[in-house]
C-alpha cells in the first residue's frame, strides 16, 4: 500500500514516486492560441511524474518522465512545493486566479477544467485516493459503489478499505 500523501504512481511510467521530494509536477500553461489575446491564458494538462534526475525512464530518454519537455508553454515545479506550508496554496490557488490584486479584472478561473484539477488536488490532499481512485471502475462493476456515491469515494477509511479488498 503507498504511503498516504508521501508516495504517488508517476503518470509516465506508472511506478512509485517514493517520497513528494523525488517527484515533480508538470503542466501547460499559456495562450491556447498565442497569435491571439491574452483571455484565452489556461492552465491544463496536470500530471505527477519523477524528477528528472531519478527517472526510470533517464537512460533510455534524456527527458526521463517529462511529457511536456519540448511543449510550448510546459510548466513544472517539485512536487514538494505542494507540501510546502509556504508555497502550497500559492500554487493551488495561483492555478485557479493569480489574485485580485495582481489582476483585479480577470473574472475567470486559469483552469481550463475544474473537474481535471479537483482530480489532480484529491490525488494530493485526500490520505489513500491516489491508490484507491485505480479501483473505483472495478468496485463499480462489482456493486460495491454506485454512480452517485461521490461522498464515499472521498472518505480515507472508505479508500483504505477499497485497496485492502483490490491490492494483490
Amino acid at each position: 500500500m503507498l504511503k498516504p500523501l508521501e508516495q504517488y504512481y508517476c503518470d509516465t511510467c506508472g511506478e512509485i514516486i517514493e517520497s513528494v521530494d523525488e517527484g515533480y509536477v508538470e503542466w501547460i500553461s499559456g495562450n491556447e492560441d498565442p497569435e491571439n489575446n491574452k483571455s484565452k491564458y489556461s492552465i491544463h494538462s496536470f500530471r505527477i511524474i519523477h524528477d528528472g534526475s531519478i527517472s526510470p525512464l533517464k537512460p533510455k530518454d534524456r527527458n526521463g518522465c517529462f511529457k511536456f519537455n519540448r511543449t510550448y508553454g510546459q510548466s513544472s515545479v517539485s512536487l514538494n512545493t505542494f507540501f510546502n506550508p509556504d508555497t502550497k496554496y500559492l500554487y493551488l490557488n495561483y492555478m485557479l486566479h493569480p489574485g485580485k490584486f495582481s489582476y483585479p479584472d480577470l473574472d475567470q478561473t486559469l483552469v481550463r477544467s475544474i473537474t481535471e484539477y479537483v482530480e489532480f488536488i484529491k490525488r494530493l490532499t485526500i490520505p489513500y485516493y491516489e491508490q484507491g481512485r485505480l479501483f473505483f471502475q472495478k468496485a463499480l462493476e462489482d456493486e460495491l459503489i454506485e454512480r452517485t456515491d461521490e461522498y464515499n469515494l472521498h472518505k480515507p477509511e472508505f479508500l483504505k478499505w477499497l485497496i485492502d479488498r483490490y491490492e494483490n
